[in-house]
């Protein structure tokens, strides 16, 4: 076995494996992978547990690793078989088409459990869906303390500075963030996403705010006295920076989350059963009409009509999912799944009799309804038909 097939056959063990690639070897995978139909092959089996399973099986009276000696030998095979055949540019059209997805599997592969990747074939039979719609884009409106709205559509990916009453207003690369002295003026501003959009802010005290699609945040433009206080709609991730002697309050409706320094999640859109906080570092107290809860990292608040509180372990993968430009489904609903897929690409769904399927994986949020239907649609527990913005769910 020469040097560049030993290389190759330990970075296939290792991702079977699933033990961390290092960025050289996740770009000898990817290339390897693009270069031939029986390397595709090869790849959709090591990312089948079912496959491999019945694979080790057969292997389970040999001595060794039976990993390793199963894909020795399917490298064996592919040096016979790429002698004799010769790949269709057909196919290497079909394989480039394909390989922007495969990489983003590989990645999130190596971090979580083989049931969360994203098949190849699957990948492959939603590429070939129709691109009607595209995913969210960088957008927001902001609403100066005049009523005034400032667009962000055009600016959110190229720098913009505003001047408004001593205070320094930047606009860049999907991002506003606000510069500000004792002696600017203070007033009132929002911003606003619309669905299928995302916005991040960083506000005067240096906190900062992700927005999902369908939100809001309300803000002052400089925090006095001794508190800062915000109000939020939909959903938003919050870094919110440290002044002991200055707690920082999400408003959310009636409901209340209080904090010093801290990192978490709200979800609170209006077509939920309930408002989530979910907290990742530090600590909160979610306070409601009717009492509240003080939250440990890991743990989740579940507020229902704004008075009963319920603390539960939070599943942060799938809470945090959103900012890291993914979907993450672990048994879900396909009615809730449908809400974040009409959030993101501004979509009405519609349900055609009653659907009980549920569907566990893990997909990117750059691929585009059609890509992201198809993938869904692979699990024949329902199907998908869209005309115009309009998506019907069929049993």
């Amino acid at each position: 076995m020469n040097r560049k097939r030993k290389t190759l056959h330990l970075i296939l063990w290792k991702y079977r494996q699933k033990q961390p690639l290092s960025p050289k070897e996740e770009n000898v995978l990817y290339k390897w992978i693009a270069a031939s139909e029986y390397h595709l092959q090869l790849y959709d089996e090591l990312s089948n547990d079912d496959y491999w399973d019945n694979e080790l099986a057969a292997f389970k009276s040999k001595e060794g690793d039976a990993t390793w000696q199963i894909i020795e030998q399917r490298l064996d095979d592919i040096a016979y078989f790429e002698t004799r055949k010769t790949i269709s540019w057909k196919t290497y059209i079909s394989i480039a088409a394909s390989i922007a997805v495969i990489v983003i599997s590989i990645v999130v592969y190596r971090n979580l459990t083989h049931k969360d990747v994203i098949k190849h074939a699957e990948v492959a039979s939603a590429l070939n869906k129709k691109e009607e719609v595209l995913p969210a884009s960088v957008k927001a409106s902001l609403i100066l303390g005049d009523g005034s709205r400032v667009s962000l559509d055009e600016t959110g990916r190229k720098m913009l500075t505003m001047e408004r009453f001593g205070m320094f207003i930047s606009v860049g690369d999907g991002s506003l963030e606000y510069r500000t002295d004792m002696s600017t003026k203070v007033e009132e501003h929002t911003l606003i996403t619309p669905l299928a959009a995302q916005f991040r802010v960083k506000l005067p005290d240096e906190s900062i705010v992700w927005l999902n699609a369908g939100s809001s945040i309300r803000y002052p433009t400089a925090f006095q006295g001794n508190t800062r206080e915000v109000e939020l709609t939909g959903e938003g991730y919050f870094e919110v920076a440290k002044m002991p002697s200055k707690q920082f309050i999400v408003k959310v409706g009636k409901n209340s989350i209080a904090v010093l320094g801290t990192h978490f999640n709200i979800n609170a859109y209006k077509d939920e059963d309930a408002m989530v906080t979910t907290l990742l570092e530090g600590s909160v107290l979610v306070k409601t009409t009717d009492g509240s809860a003080k939250l440990s990292p890991g743990q989740k608040a579940v507020v229902i009509n704004d008075t009963e509180i319920d603390v539960e372990k939070a599943d942060i993968g799938v809470t945090m999912a959103w900012k890291d430009k993914l979907f993450r489904f672990e048994d879900t609903p396909i009615a809730e799944i449908m809400k974040q897929i009409a959030r993101w690409y501004d979509v009405k769904v519609i349900f055609e009799g009653k659907i009980d399927g549920t569907y566990t994986g893990v997909l990117p949020r750059d691929l585009t309804l059609g890509q992201i239907l198809g993938v869904l649609g692979n699990d024949k527990k329902f199907s998908f038909a869209v005309k115009d913005k309009t998506v019907m769910v069929v049993p």
